[in-house]
C-alpha cells in the first residue's frame, strides 16, 4: 500500500484504482478498489464477473461504479454505457487493448487506429486515438477524430475538453476559451 501511495503522490493523484483479475475457464472476474492517497485507505472492493466475451460490459460496469465514487458524477447513464460496451466486438477491444499496451508511441497509435478502423463509431477508440494525437502535437487530426464523439455521449465532455486542448495547441485561443466556458456552464447548470 505504501508503494501505491507513493505512486499516487508522484503522479499528483488523489486516488488510484488498484485491483486484480482472474480467469476461470471462460469466466473473468475483476476486483477493483480505490486507494485514497492522502489517507492511505482502501475502499471496499468493487467486484464483477462475466464471460470473457463480455469483457467490455464488465469493464464499463466497473468504470461506472468507480466514476460514481468520485467527486463528479459521470455524464449519461449506466445503461447507455453498457449498451455501447455490448455493441463492441471482442476484436475491437483486443486491438485497442493491445495498442494501448504497446511501448513505442507509434505502436500505441497504430493499435488504437486499428480499433477505430474496425469500429468507426467506437467512442473509446476515438478518444484513445485523439489523446495519442494530442500527445504527438497532431492537433488538427485530433480534432477530426474527436468530431466522431457526439456531445450527448457519455464521453462527450472528455472529447470536448480534448478538443479545447487541440485548439490551444493550434494557437486558436479564443475558440478554446469559448469551448471551455461552455463546458464550465454545462457543469454549473
Amino acid at each position: 500500500r505504501q508503494t501505491t501511495s507513493r505512486v499516487a503522490q508522484t503522479l499528483g493523484a488523489t486516488r488510484l484504482v488498484v485491483g486484480a483479475w482472474e480467469r476461470d475457464g471462460g469466466e473473468l472476474r475483476l476486483s477493483l478498489r480505490l486507494l485514497d492517497a492522502a489517507r492511505g485507505s482502501l475502499s471496499a472492493p468493487l467486484v464483477s464477473s462475466a464471460p470473457a466475451a463480455r469483457l467490455g460490459g464488465l469493464v464499463h460496469s466497473l468504470a461506472w461504479d468507480l466514476a460514481l465514487a468520485g467527486p463528479h458524477p459521470p455524464a449519461g447513464n449506466r445503461e447507455a454505457l453498457q449498451q455501447a460496451a455490448e455493441a463492441l466486438p471482442a476484436s475491437v477491444l483486443r486491438a485497442l487493448g493491445e495498442g494501448l499496451a504497446a511501448r513505442p508511441s507509434a505502436a500505441r497509435l497504430a493499435g488504437a487506429r486499428r480499433a477505430l478502423m474496425l469500429a468507426p463509431s467506437c467512442e473509446e477508440a476515438a478518444l484513445a486515438v485523439a489523446r495519442l494525437l494530442v500527445d504527438a502535437s497532431s492537433f488538427e487530426e485530433a480534432r477530426q477524430v474527436l468530431a466522431r464523439v457526439p456531445v450527448s455521449s457519455v464521453f462527450g465532455r472528455e472529447a470536448r475538453f480534448l478538443e479545447g486542448v487541440s485548439l490551444l495547441g493550434l494557437g486558436r485561443y479564443r475558440e478554446a476559451d469559448r469551448l471551455y466556458a461552455e463546458l464550465a456552464r454545462t457543469e454549473a447548470g
